[in-house]
């Protein structure tokens, strides 16, 4: 089987690598590893005195000779972003920073791999494991006024390895299989080879694998001749010089997932796991921490039998290498027996990343994979370093393999790359895993514009994302911008501060970036406002339909009943720009409302679609019939015979004019009362100072004549007919007759009369003759606005193919009331999709829950890997003591006990603590690492837990003599709620008659101030 996977076999099980993340010596990210490793970077560090003497190293360990300066340091080991993570400074530091390591990679995976943490479908199990706790050893447990201060308890679990995992399952809401893996050396090749195993017998539907290794401090060691340490700082893998390793810190997590639901699910495949297996030497062997020929040719014989694969197809295999003189001729050895006699000698390219990066332990097995990955990504050979003559213990010349020592093109012919990746566990239990090169992938796909939203938890963050995105979409190697979006959208989790670019390609995408304005999302209220007549144009509904299968569909559903009704196919006249005879034909009344009802209609599903199901709908004049439709009060068939019915008769009514005067509706009625010879009606209130007359056209015209005397601008409307006047009173009876027989219901959602301007009641809706008076009765938008404000909406959007309704609601809409328009004007209809997403954008920004899968469901966009989110590292770190001494007890005064209760009694938020409430505020700090801003600060709102509250209530047991019961702090959680129990329960116990007088004078002098 030469061909690669795709999909399509059942004759084995394939395993896609979707995403990754990584923190190794020398690089922050995968991508920066895989730099220096083709660069031939060593990122083990060779120190002077000075710096080892700050990095704590004792100046006379420094002396001696056999001190070796090097290590492998992890950069800023000792950062780490709780906020981000829920997490108190105090519980950051006293975690392993290991556990933490893994977290922060755990969740950079899956932003890799395209999905959010937190909200993953399906079951997704978790397999990883860290080293020795040396911070835990060397740092916490010297502490004792740390252990004194939390307990025993509280550090075993941020420390305990068990932890490590079951940490991350909780902060990321992982609902598989969670296991801490602890097989020494091979631990993170064994949680790839267990994670890939729970795929394939479907337990889970996505797996993350990964290991975890910081030492407290990489500053250096004692070499031990005969020891696994090297004794200059180097590692020589497979060279005559090499007598051992450099151990290092550094973590990698991989996420996996069914080949078959990659593809799928239109994820980016890395590579693919074609087999993996485990076992351990058992005692067939010279020693306990000796390896076995034999037992790691099994290992390596049984993955490349489950892979089903010749092992002539495998072109690099990436050795365990420790570089020591025993380890690696057993692991050549092995090598050779497993892939057999018949290969051609050097056939094979070898190495290790241990030159590179040193030994990671627990997470070496993990950084081999990732290599792995990278060079079959990049098709390229990565060169192993330190490297000149070949340990003749190898007999490398009679194997069929080769030390590359340079970076080469891997050049396959049509097979597919292959590798493998072998870990050895001190102890005896060994991995190794097979490797395939992913299958080709579709390419993006092209697309006029696209939506890109940004999010953070602070502002500052908020910056780095879109610097970072920047410099991503400028890369030669730049994802399509249909998948960075859908990346963005549907695998990114959704931050307060935002901001969003809309752009239709990658130079124009990353201008924007660096002119955003953020804003921060709330929860807002969401009305729709749905347009009346003179919005239509021709081709107002082509956009939306060639681009978004829900409208399409909504408006066929509209023109299926319209085509029974009209004598015209609205369709052409909608979906094309046309002439001036379509645009005159669509400016009749017969055609105009149909149009306008169906689009605003197909527009109203799309946005409803895409989660913005409103709570309140605005309709004006024509728009209430789609608003009833939407919310129940018609069916669609009956809502659209209604407008068909009342469009004809308007139109077979004389003709008229109508006009928008710059006057208020008092103004306007002063005006007409003033000449009582027009037979004008006002039609419309539409803002403060929006009133629209409609009558005759020579009345009209002299209403528009009699307001720019007094100054006021006067627009006449295009419009044949003057609707809502009494020019419109010769159809009212035939249009009651109309609404005979049509069901009308209660509304299902709010929606506003353009009668009334207030909310539709139930017996408005259902009665017939409302729906009469509100054709021929004034549209009183303008108290539809106020009634929007009263039902506390927030957020408006104008779903009519203009912004006409938009513009009359931000005249009389608050300021704090964000309006928006979802289409501008037939003017701008080449850029009618980045209005659309324009609109969408602002939404989400202000806090509008975006069902982004249905924004994309109609394209073929995949996930692709984007640069993680920028944690904001602080230092959380415990430095072991130079001379540990328990912190001495805060005595408790008298003069403490009136100033405590009266700053409880008076509920003083800024008045300075001092006495009991110090005291206590101190015991906070020691346990959440937050000091408390004021009195009515809670334990439970900074952080604090049920475990941290017994500890609490022992720590002031130990300092103010007084023994809490457990529901007091859940009773009174402020530091001043907290110091007057305190105060209560000791003056209770001490002179209850003193604290009755005491609280009786508080009280007395309350009602005195007052």
């Amino acid at each position: 089987m030469d061909t690669p996977h795709t999909g399509d076999d059942t004759a084995f099980q394939s395993v896609a690598i979707i995403g990754m993340a990584g923190r190794f010596p020398g690089a922050d990210d995968v991508e920066a590893f895989w730099q220096n490793i083709a660069d031939g970077v060593e990122s083990i560090c060779h120190y002077s005195n000075e710096e080892l003497l700050g990095l704590g190293v004792p100046p006379e360990q420094l002396a001696a000779s056999n001190y070796v300066k090097a290590g492998a340091r992890m950069h800023d080991a000792e950062g780490f972003d709780p906020e981000f993570f829920d997490m108190t400074p105090r519980e950051a530091e006293i975690t392993d920073p290991q556990h933490r390591v893994l977290l922060e990679c755990a969740y950079h995976a899956l932003e890799n791999a395209g999905y959010i943490p937190n909200s993953v479908p399906g079951e997704v199990s978790l397999y990883a494991g860290v080293g020795m706790n040396t911070y835990l050893l060397t740092n916490l447990m010297p502490r004792t006024d740390i252990l004194r201060t939390l307990g025993m308890h509280q550090l075993l679990l941020g420390n305990d390895k068990c932890y490590a995992t079951s940490r991350i399952a909780y902060k990321l809401n992982l609902r598989g299989a969670c296991v801490s893996v602890d097989t020494a050396c091979s631990s993170g090749l064994v949680a790839l080879t267990l994670a890939y195993r729970s795929l394939v017998s479907l337990e889970c539907d996505m797996a993350l694998a990964g290991g975890a290794k910081v030492n407290s401090a990489d500053a250096g060691y004692p070499y031990e001749p005969g020891s696994i340490n090297s004794p200059d700082g180097h590692c020589r893998t497979f060279d005559a010089q090499a007598r051992g390793t450099v151990f290092g810190s550094g973590g990698g997590m991989l996420v996996l997932k069914r080949l078959d639901d990659a593809l799928r699910d239109r994820d980016t495949v890395h590579a693919v796991i074609r087999g993996a297996a485990i076992n351990n030497d058992g005692s067939a062997k010279v020693g306990f921490t000796a390896p076995s020929v034999t037992r790691q040719r099994d290992v390596i014989r049984q993955a490349l039998a489950y892979a089903e694969i010749d092992p002539a197809s495998i072109g690099y295999v990436e050795a365990h290498g420790t570089g020591t003189q025993l380890g690696d001729p057993v692991e050549l050895a092995a090598l050779a027996e497993a892939f057999g006699p018949n290969l051609p000698a050097g056939s094979c390219a070898i190495g290790s990343v241990k030159p590179n990066i040193g030994h990671l332990e627990s997470a070496a097995g993990v950084a081999g994979v990732i290599k792995v990955v990278q060079a079959m990504r990049h098709r390229k050979l990565p060169p192993s370093i330190n490297f000149e003559q070949a340990n003749p213990a190898l007999e490398l010349q009679r194997s069929p393999f080769h030390v590359n020592t340079r970076l080469t093109g891997w050049d396959t012919g049509s097979a597919p790359r292959r590798a493998c990746v072998s870990s050895f566990g001190m102890g005896g239990t060994n991995a190794h895993v097979v490797l395939e090169e992913a299958p080709a992938m579709p390419a993006g796909e092209a697309t006029t514009s696209v939506l890109l939203p940004l999010s953070a938890l602070r502002p500052d963050d908020l910056a780095q994302v879109a610097t970072r995105l920047r410099d991503r979409l400028l890369a030669p190697d730049a994802p399509a911008l249909t998948d960075a979006a859908f990346t963005l959208s549907c695998g990114r989790q959704g931050f307060p501060h935002r901001a969003f670019v809309v752009a239709g390609d990658h130079p124009a995408a990353a201008a924007a970036l660096v002119q955003l304005t953020p804003g921060q999302a709330g929860t807002p209220a969401t009305a729709l406002l749905l347009p009346g007549q003179g919005v239509q144009y021709p081709g107002m509904a082509a956009m939306p339909y060639a681009q978004y299968p829900v409208y399409r569909d909504a408006l066929e559903a509209c023109l299926d009943v319209l085509a029974h009704r009209l004598d015209v196919d609205l369709r052409g006249l909608l979906l094309a720009s046309g002439t001036a005879d379509d645009a005159a034909l669509l400016a009749q009344t017969r055609y105009a409302q149909p149009a306008i009802f169906a689009t605003a209609y197909a527009a109203s599903r799309l946005w409803m679609s895409w989660g913005g199901e409103p709570s309140l709908l605005i309709g004006h004049s024509l728009g209430e019939y789609v608003a009833a439709c939407l919310a129940g009060v018609f069916s669609l068939e009956d809502a659209l015979s209604l407008v068909c019915a009342r469009a004809a008769l308007m139109q077979s009514m004389p003709e008229g004019a109508m006009a928008s005067l710059r006057l208020s509706e008092a103004e306007v009625c002063t005006m007409l009362a003033q000449r009582p010879e027009l037979a004008c009606s006002i039609a419309a209130v539409n803002g403060p100072v929006a009133t629209v007359v409609s009558g005759s056209q020579a009345d009209v015209a002299a209403c528009a004549d009699s307001a720019r005397a007094v100054g006021a601008d006067a627009t006449l409307l295009r419009t044949s007919h003057a609707f809502h006047s009494a020019l419109m009173d010769p159809m009212l009876d035939a249009f009651r007759a109309a609404m005979s027989g049509v069901v009308l219901s209660a509304p299902r959602i709010p929606l506003t009369s353009s009668l009334t301007g207030a909310l539709l009641r139930s017996d408005e809706a259902t009665d017939p003759d409302y729906w009469v008076r509100q054709l021929r009765g004034c549209v009183r938008f303008v108290d539809a606005i106020a009634t929007a404000a009263a039902q506390g909406v927030t957020m408006m959007i104008d779903v009519g193919p203009n912004a006409t309704a938009a513009g009359m609601a931000r005249a009389s809409a608050a300021a704090s009331v964000t309006v928006l328009a979802a289409a501008t004007s037939e003017a701008h209809l080449p850029r009618a999709h980045e209005t659309l997403l324009g609109a969408l954008g602002q939404a989400w920004s202000r806090g509008m829950p975006v069902a982004w899968e249905a924004v994309h469901r109609h394209r073929a966009a995949r996930r692709v890997p984007l640069p993680g989110y920028p944690f904001a590292r602080r230092r959380c770190w415990i430095d072991p003591p130079a001379v540990a001494a328990a912190q001495p007890s805060t005595p408790l005064q008298a003069a403490d006990v009136v100033a405590v209760v009266k700053v409880a009694a008076q509920a003083a938020p800024d008045e300075a603590a001092t006495g009991i409430e110090a005291t206590i505020a101190s015991i906070w700090t020691e346990l959440l690492g937050i000091t408390p801003a004021s009195a009515n600060d809670s334990f439970f709102a900074l952080g604090g837990q049920s475990l941290l509250a017994t500890r609490l209530l022992a720590r002031i047991e130990e300092r103010c003599g007084v023994a809490l019961p457990m529901q007091t702090v859940f009773d009174n959680p402020t530091l001043a709620g907290l110091a007057l129990a305190v105060l209560q329960h000791r003056a209770q116990q001490e002179d209850p008659e003193l604290l009755e007088a005491l609280l009786a004078q508080i009280e007395q002098d309350a009602h005195q101030t007052a």
